[in-house]
């Protein structure tokens, strides 16, 4: 599953005949479906099975969770009246975001627990940092995030590095461990870095990992390492999170 994929089903329900009282629905993976309410509206969708659930509306920066009971939905070329929560997009800026955070659901083994709407928001509010509308990553934030990819791309195995990775956090150290923390400090201005203070005071070891970059149009961009390093990957859940609080898909063009 990829973006153009993504765009494609999207698409092909925007393009699809249906009542504008009904939702009509696009199979992605159970429970999860995609849906519009009417030609511009687009929804995440997950058809609920818990009982005694009330409706509610709640916002998730520029995500929207709704819990609606008894709603008409198209299954298929069926009718039918089912509880659903539904996840909407405010801000079509974020189209590649939104086209991301769906894609994740692809790459959860067992999605049954987003049959109950509780676990639904608690996933949402895992992404939440994705939604809020803050602006792009500044050139110089584009070089660190680079290096940080490059550095976790030279594993055979980076599972083990991601989960220790937590520059996505703007924590004091790139990447931590029980007995040793690491930064990498990428600059295409030459191999003099800054240090925060704080970062020499450990009790741990501490490593520097430092990267000298050019630009170079048949290089490797951010796009590529990200591809490369999902390929090694069979938890590609955790990495697209942590990609998703760098705040980089916020620069990436809408197609």
């Amino acid at each position: 599953m990829n973006h153009v994929q993504l765009e494609q089903r999207f698409k092909k329900i925007k393009e699809a005949k249906s009542s504008e009282t009904c939702l009509y629905l696009e199979h992605f993976k159970n429970p999860v479906w995609i849906a519009r309410r009417n030609p511009d509206n687009y929804y995440i969708v997950f058809i609920l099975s818990k009982t005694g659930m009330t409706e509610c509306y709640k916002n998730y920066g520029n995500l929207g969770f709704e819990v609606l009971l008894n709603c008409k939905i198209f299954l298929g070329k069926k009718r039918q009246t089912k509880n659903v929560a539904l996840i909407s997009l405010s801000d079509s800026s974020l189209t590649k975001s939104f086209f991301l955070f769906l894609e994740s659901f692809f790459y959860i083994k067992d999605l049954s627990k987003f049959s109950d709407p509780a676990n639904i928001q608690q996933y949402i509010e895992e992404w939440q940092e994705l939604f809020t509308g803050e602006s792009s990553l500044s050139f110089e934030e584009q070089v660190g995030l680079w290096g940080e990819l490059f550095f976790i791309n030279k594993f055979k195995n980076p599972a083990r590095v991601i989960d220790k990775w937590h520059g996505p956090e703007n924590k004091l150290f790139d990447f931590t461990s029980s007995n040793f923390l690491l930064d990498v400090k990428t600059s295409n201005q030459g191999t003099s870095h800054y240090f925060n203070l704080d970062q020499l005071r450990s009790i741990y070891p501490v490593y520097i990992y430092t990267i000298e970059v050019v630009e170079e149009p048949t290089g490797k961009s951010i796009e590529n390492l990200i591809t490369e390093i999902q390929k090694k990957i069979a938890n590609k859940n955790v990495f697209f999170q942590k990609i998703a609080k760098t705040k980089f898909l916020n620069n990436l063009p809408i197609s």
